[in-house]
């Protein structure tokens, strides 16, 4: 019989540091594009949440977060409020109705409800201001060019028509203080807001940070091993 024999020699040194060199190079990019993945994806989850959980949301609330992204040498991609702010006279936290219904909790007054309890002295004590099913634009969103319209009509000289007017609560057959609208000598009172002497309350109804961990923690793992097997297969090994 004959034998054959063969010997490999190598410098495992060398080889492990090639190893190493290569981990070094590969592992933070493919652990970026992993991240950022998972952020595009979460994004997509928080909206399909939403659309679930709120009724008929408007495209300002489904697009109120973005991805700031993940680099290689800033391994942190975040899924962030576009509005988001902190403190007290921050314009952008006072818009903030997202939180109260993750947290529960009052709402901050909103800058259109300052601008009437400034300007009407009827409602003078008003905390929160409501549309009517002819003001509502979805929810209890107001248009900001509509309820100016109404602002400038309770302040003219009320000679002309329509003609607009204030009511505190109990007056006629309502049980809140309202905004009114006359669109003629012979027409009927319409009402357009509900004027209130307190901000709506809310219960917690956005989840936000129990599904958004659950999902991230399922869709890194599939980016992360996607990414590190791209990044092999591209990698030379030198």
């Amino acid at each position: 019989m004959t034998n054959f024999n063969f010997q490999f020699n190598s410098n495992l040194a060398s080889v492990n540091a090639k190893l190493a060199n290569l981990a070094i190079r590969q592992i933070p990019f493919a652990a970026s594009k992993a991240l950022n993945q998972t952020g595009k994806e979460l994004i997509g989850v928080n909206k399909r949440q939403m659309s679930r959980r709120f009724k008929n949301p408007v495209r300002y609330t489904l697009n109120a977060f973005r991805l700031v992204r993940s680099s290689k040498t800033n391994l942190v991609a975040e899924v962030r409020r576009k509005d988001s702010g902190t403190g007290a006279n921050n314009p952008a936290s006072e818009r903030n109705y997202l939180e109260r219904q993750q947290s529960g909790g009052t709402r901050r007054r909103k800058g259109v409800e300052t601008k009437f309890k400034s300007r009407v002295r009827e409602v003078s004590n008003m905390q929160s201001l409501l549309p009517t099913s002819r003001t509502a634009v979805r929810g209890q969103n107001i248009s900001k060019a509509r309820s100016d319209a109404i602002l400038a009509g309770l302040q003219d000289d009320g000679k002309g028509y329509p003609r607009y007017f204030a009511a505190k609560a109990g007056s006629g057959k309502s049980k809140t203080g309202g905004i009114y609208r006359v669109n003629s000598p012979k027409g009927k009172p319409q009402k357009l807001f509900h004027t209130k002497p307190n901000l709506p309350a809310y219960s917690k109804r956005l989840p936000f940070t129990d599904y958004m961990t659950k999902s991230a923690r399922v869709i890194f793992k599939r980016a992360i091993r996607a990414e590190m097997r791209n990044a092999l297969r591209t990698a030379k090994f030198r």
